[in-house]
């Protein structure tokens, strides 16, 4: 099992959710959300840095069926640069329904789609997150 803060990362085209967990791998915490855009991997690197994450969880986009979803193009370009920016090992994760299950806790919660769509994105990384530690904990 590792040990170390690690990232959970829900990546979109538009923003990228960010979680990270304590060294243990007890609790998991929302962080931000980035725009997908030039600036990104400087702003990731510099959460690096201030957390000092040891490794990285990245959700897999799959359909309910279990078939991988059309962007999982865009999620291998984005791995791909992640690995040479940031220089962290990647875990992928099944990240069917962590969006929508964000939403559903939000909406619960009172909150509309309109305010909290930041917060859609980091509860879907925190997710992601606990998912990976799940699985690497039973592995």
């Amino acid at each position: 099992m590792v040990f170390g803060r690690r990232f959970g990362i829900d990546y979109g085209a538009a923003r990228i959710g960010i979680a990270i967990c304590d060294a243990d791998g007890l609790v998991a915490t929302p962080v931000t959300t980035l725009k997908n855009d030039k600036d990104f991997f400087e702003y990731l690197r510099q959460l690096q840095s201030e957390y000092s994450a040891v490794g990285i969880y990245l959700g897999r986009p799959k359909h309910l069926s279990g078939e991988i979803g059309t962007i999982q193009g865009d999620v291998d370009e984005f791995a791909d640069k992640l690995v040479k920016e940031i220089n962290l090992p990647i875990s992928w994760v099944d990240e069917r329904l962590t969006s929508s299950g964000a939403s559903q806790a939000l909406r619960n919660r009172g909150l509309n789609s309109k305010t909290s769509k930041g917060l859609v994105d980091q509860l879907a990384a925190v997710s992601i997150l606990e998912l990976g530690i799940a699985l690497e904990k039973n592995a």
